[in-house]
């Protein structure tokens, strides 16, 4: 059998040891934080009909300065992304 984890605080599952089983874990995370454990099946959904309030993302920049062609790109690819979740 694997190894025992408690923790205090939620772990991504990506950072406990391979074979540790984790039991009776419950947490409210954003789907944007656990998505990819989800759809590896790592990780599974409880109380699928409840939505919790969307919390909105912004990204920062300074204002009346050129905004440098690589900055602009990972900021229309984030708001891409996210438009998808």
């Amino acid at each position: 059998m694997g190894s025992r984890v408690v923790a205090g605080r939620l772990q991504p599952v990506a950072m406990f040891p391979k074979g540790t089983h984790v039991i009776g874990a419950v947490a409210y995370k954003a789907s944007v934080d656990v998505a990819g454990d989800v759809r590896a099946g790592r990780l599974v959904r409880l109380l699928e009909d409840y939505e919790g309030e969307p919390v909105p993302i912004s990204a920062v920049m300074p204002s009346g300065r050129h905004v440098p062609a690589r900055v602009r790109a990972m900021v229309d690819h984030l708001a891409a992304r996210f438009a998808e979740l």
